[in-house]
């Protein structure tokens, strides 16, 4: 077995990935709601522009810009912190994101890293996520609104940051002891 068959077998890609959301609105969803109040556009005009919209909030965020939405809703921003490594409770705890390419091949060469599940970790000083804000919006159940980017951002951040084109600001948190 090739490296490249072993890393397709272990991701699974033999074969087509279906996603199903559960408990979300869709885009027909929020069409039925806006053609309530509108009845000048069609579904799929609706959808085109929607699309267009949030291609462009995408490419504000590659830009390393916050997208500020209306009515006080909030806002979606990239921001880095540090890479922390700590034992909480005798077990060690680690941040950083694993590198699946680097752990893959590593479970290619050595059989006993395998079935060990040893991880390779990414070795970068930062850390970047993108994540809703709801900071200073003014609405009822905060709680319940969470943001998921889609693989195509995440890859284009990825991308981005690997070519040193991306920075932001630090991720403000307070400490544990405060």
């Amino acid at each position: 077995m090739t490296e490249s068959e072993f890393i397709a077998k272990e991701k699974k890609v033999s074969n087509n990935r279906y996603h199903k959301l559960k408990n979300s609105y869709t885009i027909r969803d929020y069409y039925r709601y806006f053609r309530r109040f509108n009845k000048n556009l069609t579904e799929t005009q609706f959808s085109l522009i929607l699309k267009e919209i949030l291609k462009e909030c995408g490419n504000l965020l590659l830009q390393s810009k916050d997208v500020y939405f209306p009515q006080r809703m909030g806002s979606l921003q990239v921001r880095k912190f540090k890479k922390n490594v700590k034992f909480v409770d005798g077990k060690l705890k680690i941040n950083l994101p694993v590198d699946w390419n680097e752990t893959l091949k590593l479970w290619y060469s050595d059989e006993s890293s395998k079935r060990k599940k040893k991880l390779v970790r990414c070795d970068n000083l930062w850390i970047f996520r993108i994540f809703y804000s709801r900071r200073n919006s003014n609405y009822n159940n905060k709680m319940f609104f969470t943001f998921r980017a889609n693989r195509s951002l995440k890859m284009a951040l990825k991308e981005e940051i690997r070519n040193n084109n991306f920075d932001c600001f630090e991720l403000w948190r307070q400490t544990e002891q405060q």
